[in-house]
């Protein structure tokens, strides 16, 4: 019973990362959920922030970082 409880948390756990990776506007949607949810439960603080800052993330990488050809472009030469 134990073990099919932590495979199917382990699956779900999978899911949610996956989701969140491919889809950024669902897992936006995710985290705005969890960040009311842990809000009404009086969660720990370090728990709601995190959640919050999860929610409002932007979108898109930082692109080109450490390309010298992309200075000029504002990191979108690729």
């Amino acid at each position: 019973m134990l073990g099919t409880m932590i495979a199917v948390l382990l699956v779900l756990a999978c899911g949610l990362y996956w989701s969140t990776r491919l889809s950024p506007a669902l897992g936006r949607q995710i985290w705005s959920g969890t960040s009311r949810m842990l809000n009404a439960w009086h969660a720990p603080r370090s728990w709601r922030e995190g959640a919050a800052r999860r929610a409002s993330a932007v979108s898109g990488g930082r692109g080109c970082v450490g390309c010298p050809g992309c200075g000029d472009r504002g990191g979108r030469c690729h």
